[in-house]
């Protein structure tokens, strides 16, 4: 979800002209302009609230002893909250509006309910006796103690599993307390969470400061990774490296991406057969009944990356053409290997060109120990002239998050087959959080699980035919034995 101060200041401003085009949300459904936005609303799977009272829209975070004020604005109105949230039929739920997506599917945003007396829904003890200031904000006051045990009870509340990893939070909490303490610096108290985080082994965790950089660790090395142990080992560096050593490995890392671009295209009858669209996500070619279609990111065919909507319409605009002239194969190569993920609108968007009528994809399932379970049951409609020829999967461990989606969407469909190596397993969505002193985090809340009810999280998604990735050797001798191994099953000969 984008930065609600944000928008609402966007929408604030434009309120004159909004005013004139009528009440219709952009996307079909009715518009609700009243002061039914005042009051509060909770997304308990979450810990997220806000509450809208005398035209000052706060905004907090919330666990079970602390509640933090994110976000106050001042000056606004029911019609600026209409530009940002949909007010459902019963002014019980408001959803972001960039959360509901495309209207072909189904809808897994934010949702939040308000607070009435006759609902179980209630104001979290603390954001009504003690809410707390962030950094820069009137009351802000500085504890270190205090904040890493928010930090710990955000994850105990609201962490998707600690059981994935084995891994005792209560303990990594007890060991980070016992080496700082309320006027402990930043810096301390970054490295701490940091090393709390670290045997999650989950890429949606991360610590992230101005300051002090990013702190996160993947279940399995990604190949940027891998570049870059390779890089420090061939010349006897230890990890970190400073910025003079990065410089030089960043120059090694894309001396091996060129080969591996060159070893992918010499499938090619020649590289000017390559064709892009949708701002390079997605490339394709075909050679002797066999096409290649690669799938770079998840995000970022239109524009405007930030507009989910834009992005779904870039999404179609791009693979019209790209399906068009793939259409006359006989079989099809589709190369996910180094997308790292980004929306599953993309996702699933992408997906309807590969079925044909409404399909059950997959499910969300939301858990915590404070909210009563949730699920959202994904299903959408397929194109009417989608390919369901064979195709080949070739994924590895930098197939991520909303890319890993789209694989456990086309695994549904028996023509379907899965080659490389398994995903990265990193499928929720990463839950925004802050503490008081304005260091950022993320977590994972939400399980993704198949139709017949796998979950994949941290394990990744399997393949059908395991072989190497951009192995040294195959780098060094510009070939690609995942492409192929596909041609060899799309050519009857495995």
């Amino acid at each position: 979800m984008q930065h609600i101060l944000t928008k609402l200041t966007i929408a604030t401003a434009t309120i004159g002209l909004l005013a004139a085009c009528g009440s219709n949300d952009p996307k079909g459904l009715p518009r609700v302009i009243t002061s039914d936005y005042d009051g509060t609303w909770i997304a308990s799977h979450y810990g997220k609230g806000l509450t809208l009272h005398n035209a000052t829209l706060t905004v907090f975070d919330y666990t079970d002893d602390y509640c933090i004020a994110t976000q106050v604005l001042h000056g606004v109105s029911g019609e600026d909250m209409a530009e940002v949230f949909y007010l459902d039929e019963d002014n019980q739920q408001i959803i972001d509006i960039d959360d509901i997506g495309d209207e072909d599917f189904a809808d897994i945003g934010l949702v939040y309910e308000k607070v009435l007396e006759s609902l179980p829904t209630t104001t979290p003890a603390a954001c009504r006796d003690n809410m707390l200031s962030v950094v820069g904000s009137t009351g802000y006051e500085a504890d270190t103690d205090r904040d890493l045990a928010y930090f710990y009870q955000v994850f105990s509340n609201y962490y998707v599993s600690f059981e994935l990893t084995n891994t005792d939070w209560e303990e990594q909490y007890q060991i980070a307390d016992a080496e700082i303490n309320a006027s402990s610096s930043n810096q301390d108290l970054f490295e701490v969470m940091a090393n709390m985080i670290a045997p999650l082994k989950d890429s949606h965790v991360a610590i992230t400061s101005e300051e002090l950089g990013v702190a996160s660790v993947n279940n399995a090395d990604t190949f940027l990774e891998t570049l870059l142990a390779e890089f420090a080992e061939d010349n006897g560096y230890t990890l970190p490296l400073n910025q003079q050593q990065l410089t030089a490995a960043n120059q090694y890392i894309e001396q091996e991406l060129a080969k591996v671009s060159q070893a992918t295209l010499q499938y090619a009858e020649s590289p000017s057969d390559l064709k892009e669209a949708g701002n390079g996500a997605i490339a394709w070619f075909s050679r002797e009944g066999l096409g290649y279609l690669s799938i770079q990111r998840m995000f970022g065919f239109a524009d405007d990356y930030e507009n989910t909507d834009d992005d779904v319409e870039a999404v179609r605009q791009a693979m019209n053409i790209a399906m068009e002239e793939l259409a006359s194969t006989d079989g099809l190569v589709i190369d996910l290997r180094l997308n790292n993920g980004g929306r599953d609108a993309v996702s699933m968007a992408l997906a309807q060109y590969f079925f044909t009528g409404e399909r059950h994809v997959f499910n969300k399932d939301l858990q915590t120990p404070s909210a009563a379970e949730f699920r959202t049951e994904v299903s959408f409609q397929g194109h009417n002239n989608a390919y369901t020829k064979p195709v080949i999967l070739l994924t590895s461990a930098s197939t991520v998050s909303a890319a890993e989606v789209f694989v456990l969407i086309m695994r549904n469909f028996d023509n379907v087959v899965i080659v490389g190596e398994p995903t990265q397993g990193a499928f929720s969505d990463a839950l925004e959080k802050i503490l008081p002193n304005g260091i950022a985090f993320s977590l994972s809340n939400e399980q993704y699980r198949s139709v017949d009810e796998e979950w994949f999280e941290r394990s990744g998604i399997p393949v059908d035919v395991e072989v190497p990735v951009f192995t040294r050797s195959q780098r060094d001798n510009l070939e690609d034995h995942a492409i192929e191994a596909a041609v060899s099953i799309l050519l009857g000969e495995e």
